[in-house]
């Protein structure tokens, strides 16, 4: 054999479901992030990126868990840095508490989204215009807001 195979690793794993993400190829992406996680339960940055793919295809209960579960990988940490894995990034709470309100809000949980968005900080920084948008009143019918990534 003159090529040995390389074993998939959720670095790996995880950097291939980013190009299909690039490519807007959600579907591959899901399935790439999934295996990721297989491969390292506490990949917090591989459920929260299967959450964006989830989100743009409207899948928004599924999103919803990722972003749960990416809080929950997370440990309490406000930055989890992966840079130490040899991955150039790095996963902030309040990313996770911005895409978890703004697919409560999608979902018709108005209340529990802006209190997520609270948490995110949106109200303090460049998403200020965004969290005065979607506190004023709830909105009326389903709307598309673009999700972090």
């Amino acid at each position: 054999m003159l090529f040995q195979r390389i074993p998939d690793t959720s670095k790996i794993v995880m950097n291939l479901g980013l190009i299909y993400m690039n490519q807007e190829n959600f579907t591959l992406a899901i399935e790439k992030f999934t295996k990721a996680i297989a491969l390292d339960h506490y990949f917090a940055i591989a459920y929260f990126q299967r959450g964006v793919c989830q989100y743009e295809l409207k899948q928004l209960e599924n999103a919803l868990q990722d972003f749960h579960d990416a809080e929950l990988m997370m440990r309490g940490n406000d930055v989890v840095y992966y840079r130490e894995l040899g991955l150039p990034f790095e996963l902030h709470a309040d990313q996770v508490h911005l895409n978890h309100g703004l697919t409560l809000i999608q979902l018709g949980r108005h209340s529990e989204g802006v209190a997520y968005l609270s948490k995110s900080g949106a109200q303090e920084n460049d998403d200020h215009e965004l969290f005065t948008m979607l506190t004023i009143s709830p909105p009326t019918q389903q709307t598309t807001i673009p999700a972090e990534i």
